[in-house]
């Protein structure tokens, strides 16, 4: 890797990790320029400004998330422990993302959000459509339910709870949000067999987990 590479790939891991925890407005160019020892002429040679930096974040965070649910979904697990995994994989990345920071890219960056919410949308539908259908496959889902309309139920209810102003004025965070609804929705199609797969896969699971 020759050191342009590596000296745009320690901005946008260091710029990551500030915004995350701080958001995007409270961190400055000059912040971010000082926290990596260099000039804000070096960094100019990279980035042609700070909206552009957090595009490329972005960008890769969701080049990310793609590859790792991409790498869940061909595997050979079975459609529960998928979910439950796909579950705590939303909320991992919900995890590291700040309420300050879903505020600030809402604000200052309405374009890219927008593009975010389509990508966690078409994500949610891609990987929904194959796990119900896995699930009927093995006996764990049941047949009499429209997929259809499970899936748009679903998102609808991402898309009213999942959004700047309710995780800001609620006490829950991304996380716990993206889980619960996970939990509350697949359970409603779940038969009799996945329930009982459910309820191993439960006491399987680490204490804090549950």
């Amino acid at each position: 890797m020759n050191n342009t590479r590596v000296t745009k790939l320690r901005i946008l891991e260091y710029a990551r990790e500030r915004f995350l925890g701080e958001g995007f407005t409270a961190v400055s160019m000059d912040d971010i320029a000082e926290g990596l020892g260099m000039s804000k002429k070096t960094f100019y040679k990279y980035f042609v400004s700070k909206d552009d930096l957090l595009r490329q974040i972005a960008d890769r965070m969701m080049a990310e998330a793609r590859l790792n649910i991409s790498r869940l979904f061909q595997s050979d697990l079975q459609s529960l422990e998928k979910i439950d995994r796909f579950s705590l994989l939303l909320g991992q990345h919900g995890a590291r993302v700040s309420k300050t920071l879903v505020r600030d890219v809402q604000r200052s960056a309405p374009d890219l959000w927008q593009r975010i919410q389509r990508f966690r949308e078409e994500r949610i539908q891609q990987a929904f459509t194959l796990l119900y259908d896995q699930g009927v496959r093995e006996g764990t889902f049941r047949r009499d339910v429209n997929r259809r309309i499970f899936l748009l139920s679903y998102l609808a209810a991402v898309n009213s709870v999942i959004t700047p102003a309710v995780i800001l004025a609620e006490p829950f965070s991304l996380q716990e949000a993206v889980r619960d609804i996970v939990s509350i929705f697949f359970r409603g199609v779940l038969t009799e067999e996945g329930r009982g797969r459910m309820r191993e896969l439960e006491k399987a699971k680490p204490s804090h987990q549950r």
